[in-house]
Order: structure tokens, then C-alpha cells, then sequence
């Protein structure tokens, strides 16, 4: 199994981990907090925001997902979460990928007509019902 870099898809991963820390700093300037508030409260803010934004910029492919599960199939006690995180990531994923369909999508004219376009994940083209 050959590993490769994807220069488009790094700076994408980069973007949404900017975003995602971008969001948790107004939480350094509250000092009232006790810091070990500050670091959950933020991981779960961090983790949430970029697991959301990553698959909408296609940063994440559905090949990362399956290598994902894999890799934590043996892992018994993490396997409800990471099962949980991939059915996310896949259901954002086909998502962004049906909205995508309706811009780019040859029958997207079609599609805004009769209400649905719909995105064949087989052969990655967009179909109209």
C-alpha cells in the first residue's frame, strides 16, 4: 500500500484545524475558568468543529474514512466512538458531495426543476431522477 502527499489536501487539513483553533481562543481569555475546564471544554470544541469542516472543505476523502476504521477495528473500547465519527464524517461527506452536484452538475438545471440531483458515488457523477 503505497502512501502519497496531496499538497491541496494538506493546506485543506491546515484550514480546518485554523479553524477549528480559531474558535476555542476566546476560551484562553476567560480567566475564571479553571484550566483543566478550559482544556476539555476546548478539545471537545476543537474535535467537533474540525471533524465538521474538514469533509465539507474535502480535505477527507472516503478512502481516509475506511482506513480510519481499520485501523481501530481491533480497538473494542473505541470502536462505538470511532464508529460514530466515521458514520459522521460519511454522512457529511455524502452530503457535500449532493450539494456540489447541484452547482456542478450537468443536470443541475434539471435537478433545481424537478427538486433533486442526485450524486452516484460509484462513478462519481451526478444523476438526475
Amino acid at each position: 500500500m503505497g502512501a502519497s502527499i496531496s499538497f491541496k489536501s494538506s493546506v485543506r487539513i491546515f484550514v480546518a484545524s485554523g479553524v477549528a483553533a480559531a474558535l476555542i481562543l476566546p476560551l484562553i481569555l476567560i480567566p475564571e475558568m479553571p484550566n483543566y475546564v478550559r482544556l476539555l471544554l476546548g478539545g471537545i470544541i476543537y474535535l467537533a468543529v474540525y471533524m465538521t469542516v474538514l469533509p465539507i472543505i474535502r480535505g477527507l476523502e472516503k478512502v481516509d474514512i475506511e482506513v480510519l476504521g481499520k485501523f481501530f477495528r481491533n480497538y473494542h473500547g473505541l470502536r462505538p466512538l470511532i464508529d460514530l465519527i466515521t458514520k459522521y464524517e460519511s454522512k457529511l461527506m455524502r452530503k457535500t458531495q449532493h450539494a456540489e452536484c447541484e452547482y456542478r452538475c450537468p443536470f443541475s438545471t434539471l435537478g433545481r426543476q424537478y427538486g433533486k440531483v442526485f450524486h452516484n458515488v460509484r462513478d462519481n457523477s451526478c444523476v438526475s431522477p
